[in-house]
């Protein structure tokens, strides 16, 4: 499946269990997270990527100055990561 396809899929499930999801748009800022997830004032940023899918140096360095600045962000391989992530509500 495609990594395109895998956010919406991702998007959909994450709505219909109360998240607001929002497809970062990230044009002139590469290695910003595909994904921006909020519930209950926790901001997530999510990376998707496939079972198969690797991160590239840009997108580990964004991932890291996000969470040593506080924040939280989160790198999912396939939809499972998804649904580990709901049913352990959020966390």
């Amino acid at each position: 499946m495609l990594e395109k396809n895998l956010q919406k899929r991702m998007s959909g499930l994450l709505k219909k269990n109360g998240w607001f999801v929002r497809k970062v748009e990230a044009v002139g800022n590469a290695g910003l997270p595909d994904l921006l997830l909020l519930r209950d004032g926790e901001v997530t940023f999510v990376e998707v990527k496939t079972t198969q899918g690797r991160l590239s140096a840009r997108q580990v360095l964004v991932i890291d100055e996000i969470n040593r600045s506080g924040g939280r962000a989160l790198v999912w391989y396939g939809l499972g990561d998804c649904v580990a992530f709901i049913e352990g509500g959020g966390i």
